[in-house]
């Protein structure tokens, strides 16, 4: 793989990483407005969980190219 490649490839990866903390932010102020409403957000945690899994795999990639 050219260097190129890998500079648009990592680049890539960075946006992805930034999109999901911002999805996971809203996800945390919604789970919060829900438990304040009283709502059970067991289903809701578990997927915020899962969402930080995928970012965080996604958030190392970086550190694989480099590496």
């Amino acid at each position: 793989m050219d260097h190129d490649t890998l500079l648009r490839d990592l680049a890539m990866v960075e946006r992805h990483v930034a999109l999901g903390a911002g999805h996971v932010a809203k996800q945390e102020a919604m789970i919060a407005g829900l438990e304040r409403k009283g709502h059970d957000t067991v289903n809701a945690r578990t997927f915020l969980t899962t969402l930080r899994e995928w970012i965080g795999a996604d958030a190392r990639l970086p550190a694989l190219y480099s590496g």
